[in-house]
């Protein structure tokens, strides 16, 4: 995607798109639980925090997803 395209249709729609694949994937891991406690749903959120985190770094370093 070129620079010129940040905030675009397509911008906003990966956007989107990562966003719900995020609240999908924590839906599924919540599902796991049996009933869930405040600290087990912070736990699984901090997970995905991370994950996005480490994918963030790489990509800042040019490595390909």
């Amino acid at each position: 995607m070129k620079r010129t395209q940040l905030g675009g249709p397509a911008y906003i729609n990966a956007y989107l798109n990562g966003m719900q694949f995020v609240l999908l994937a924590l839906e599924g891991k919540l599902d796991e639980l049996e009933d869930p406690s405040k600290e087990e749903v912070l736990e699984a959120m901090y997970e995905y925090h991370e994950l996005a985190s480490r994918m963030r770094d790489r990509t800042r370093l040019g490595v390909e997803p």
